[in-house]
């Protein structure tokens, strides 16, 4: 009788390893769906981003074709941002550059400036229009100073 199989043994380790398959398979299907959450963000940032360096090409396009007709930057001005959506903001520094900001998602924008003297284009940038704010509402235990 010293031989027998113990069957009590053999179906722990059964349900310790189905039990050890769900929560790896749970694991993976929650990595998947986080996976699914960032691509689709990055696209629609990517999305966001090559509308709005559309936009800000039609901007250049229209003000360097508005400056080769001899027309003051201020006409320019007027010419190329009439093309723009609402909510695009453009002008004339105070160094003499046009400058164009389109929105993007996030709050972010697409800063796109343009030297009317030599129709060149001096920056292209994404920057961040709004402040970027915390969340510190959650009371966290911080240790006493001794």
């Amino acid at each position: 009788m010293k031989n027998r199989i113990n069957i009590g043994t053999a179906s722990i380790i059964l349900i310790f390893i189905i039990l050890c398959l769900a929560v790896f398979s749970l694991l993976s299907l929650s990595d998947g769906n986080s996976a699914l959450v960032l691509a689709r963000r990055r696209a629609d940032s990517v999305t966001a981003y090559y509308q709005a360096d559309a936009m800000g090409q039609e901007f250049i396009q229209a003000a360097v074709s508005a400056l080769d007709g001899n027309k003051i930057m201020e006409e320019a001005l007027s010419d190329a941002a009439s093309l723009m959506p609402e909510g695009t903001e453009s002008g004339v520094d105070e160094a003499g550059r046009l400058y164009c900001e389109i929105p993007m998602n996030a709050g972010q924008a697409l800063r796109i400036e343009l030297d009317g003297s030599s129709r060149e284009v001096l920056a292209s940038y994404v920057y961040n229009r709004e402040d970027y704010a915390i969340d510190d509402s959650l009371p966290v235990w911080i240790a006493p100073d001794e």
